[in-house]
């Protein structure tokens, strides 16, 4: 697999960052259904790990129990990857 270097405008687009409780993600295409997302932490755990069923080329995520900090956040659509930060207050 290759990973596929985006600029930040382009395709995929997280907010509110920071996040409180739910973030979203958009996306500026729709050629899938579904995405898969993991979060991970700066130590490199696994946070959350999920399909996502898109809702108007957006998937929202919640989360509960998460603590403060910033994440890395890997996004799969399709034959594609996307890694994008996220910090959560």
């Amino acid at each position: 697999m290759t990973i596929n270097e985006v600029k930040k405008d382009d395709f995929v687009t997280l907010y509110p960052n920071p996040a409180h409780n739910s973030f979203a993600i958009e996306f500026s295409e729709n050629n899938d259904n579904s995405t898969h997302i993991v979060v991970f932490d700066l130590m490199g755990k696994t946070v959350l790990d999920k399909i996502f069923t898109l809702n108007e080329n957006k998937a929202y995520v919640q989360f509960q129990g998460i603590a403060a900090g910033l994440y890395a956040v890997q996004i799969k659509k399709g034959n594609k990857t996307y890694f994008r930060k996220v910090t959560i207050e």
